[in-house]
């Protein structure tokens, strides 16, 4: 057994009791992860806990901060089971995420940069991703940044990569997505990363998604619809998009007409107004 980890936090400490007897599994690591990451940063205590126990040690001796009030404590495991090591895994990235800059003090508490991760991977920013977003509003700001880090990686082929399997998938999520990027422009046009990122996702659209999104932010409305459904007529409000790059623009017209012929008239029409 190495030396004690000590200070750790309440939380930390009252996760890292169950431990004790028997192996180390997913639920329990789960309870580790809830609790080191319930205010979304890794102190250097947890970090050295988290080493340790993917390091391969079976005991450890543990230390509650002096206000705790908690005696020291020895836990012993029977060694990790796979999905342990995962959940343990998606901590170390979390550190990582850290270390990079990304997450910066200001003062409104923190924010957030995306350009920190522009040489990262597409599965790297995948699982921190994957490890905040828990539906929690407190973590709705750093999961929609790590997108569009994810959407402006340096790489041509790791950013498609990431939006195809992170973003155009699930149409409800998309349109959450290019709504809040639409919010952002529409308040700081000049935010970079944030429009190379929605001008990275149009190319990924399908005509359909990349209409809708534009039904969305209130471009294009119908205004009368024919006894088969057929549109009639279209209006759009050239206001609505005002704020967006002429990159941007140029990427939503190039993905609505790519439309098929049979049917796409209603994307290319909206193309010729962008």
């Amino acid at each position: 057994m190495g030396n004690p980890i000590s200070n750790l936090n309440q939380n930390t400490f009252s996760a890292v009791q169950q431990l004790n007897g028997g192996r180390l599994d997913a639920s329990k690591a789960a309870t580790i992860k809830k609790a080191i990451l319930a205010d979304n940063e890794v102190d250097e205590q947890e970090a050295a806990l988290v080493n340790r126990l993917l390091g391969g040690e079976s005991s450890l001796e543990v230390r509650a901060g002096e206000s705790a009030g908690f005696e020291p404590l020895t836990v012993s495991f029977e060694g990790l089971d796979s999905e342990a090591t995962k959940q343990l895994d998606d901590i170390q990235s979390m550190v990582r995420l850290q270390d990079s800059g990304f997450v910066q003090a200001s003062d409104d508490g923190r924010s957030y940069d995306p350009k920190a991760l522009k040489n990262a991977s597409a599965q790297d920013i995948s699982r921190m991703i994957e490890s905040l977003d828990d539906g929690s509003k407190k973590n709705q700001a750093p999961v929609f940044f790590l997108k569009v880090a994810g959407a402006t990686l340096a790489k041509p082929e790791e950013r498609s990569a990431f939006i195809k399997q992170n973003m155009i998938q699930n149409d409800s999520a998309l349109q959450q997505d290019m709504k809040l990027m639409n919010q952002v422009l529409s308040k700081k046009p000049d935010h970079q990363e944030v429009s190379s990122a929605l001008e990275n996702v149009a190319k990924e659209l399908t005509p359909k998604q990349a209409h809708q999104f534009l039904k969305n932010i209130g471009f294009a409305s119908m205004d009368s619809m024919g006894s088969s459904g057929a549109t009639i007529n279209q209006v759009f409000d050239k206001k609505a998009i005002s704020h967006l790059s002429e990159s941007a623009k140029n990427a939503l017209k190039e993905t609505l007409n790519s439309a098929d012929f049979i049917g796409g008239g209603i994307f290319r029409r909206a193309a010729g107004q962008l």
